[in-house]
């Protein structure tokens, strides 16, 4: 066993096995003990060690009725990691019924990015603050906001996406080359951006509803 977490009904752990090319995190009902669900299970396939990376650090959030499940491999070629949250809103003794995850991004990309095994994420930061998701890509910030279609209550809700200063270009309203973010902190109606081999910090305020950015 790699890991473990106690939640208010269940227990969760993570499994490797003795040949340390498949794992799954399992979870148990308290009272009983009994198996309820496998969740995650991964397996080597040919040469592809991290396929099935078994999750050091299992976390529930009993709020959301999210498992956060983290582990990380290091060999030869470094260290590489894997971070998944699974949705357990409806977990009972048959199984689970769980509502679809939908990206909130290009669909194509991300289905193209699983199926050829691509790291599509590398270099990225996310961050969730306050109403706002921000996604921090090389040198620029997405920031999504859930807004709903109609006035109507209960009608569904989408999200909307948008930028950071001049958006998506890798260059600046002066012209200049944007460097790649390192580092950000939240604060208020205020994000704070640090830049590689950039002495100054931008900050970014949305108090009034519109961003700017200050050097």
């Amino acid at each position: 066993m790699a890991a473990s977490e106690a939640a208010s009904h269940w227990l969760f752990a993570s499994f490797e096995s003795a040949r340390r090319n498949s794992s799954a995190v399992v979870a148990f009902d308290l009272n009983s003990l009994s198996p309820v669900v496998e969740i995650g299970r991964k397996e080597v396939f040919g040469a592809d060690v991290e396929a099935a990376i078994p999750p050091t650090k299992l976390a529930w959030l009993a709020g959301h009725s999210l498992l956060l499940a983290a582990g990380s491999h290091s060999g030869p070629a470094g260290m590489v990691g894997e971070v998944f949250m699974a949705d357990l809103r409806r977990l009972s003794g048959n199984g689970t019924s769980v509502d679809p995850w939908v990206c909130i991004g290009d669909r194509q990309r991300a289905g193209a990015a699983t199926a050829s095994r691509r790291k599509d994420g590398n270099n990225c930061r996310i961050e969730c603050y306050r109403n706002w998701v921000f996604v921090a890509r090389d040198a620029y910030v997405e920031v999504w906001t859930q807004v709903e279609i109609t006035s109507e209550a209960g009608e569904k809700k989408v999200m909307r996406k948008n930028w950071v200063g001049n958006g998506p270009s890798m260059v600046t309203a002066d012209g200049e080359e944007k460097a790649k973010i390192v580092s950000w902190a939240f604060g208020g109606s205020r994000m704070a951006l640090a830049r590689v081999d950039q002495r100054s910090i931008e900050v970014w305020d949305s108090a009034s509803g519109a961003i700017s950015g200050n050097r």
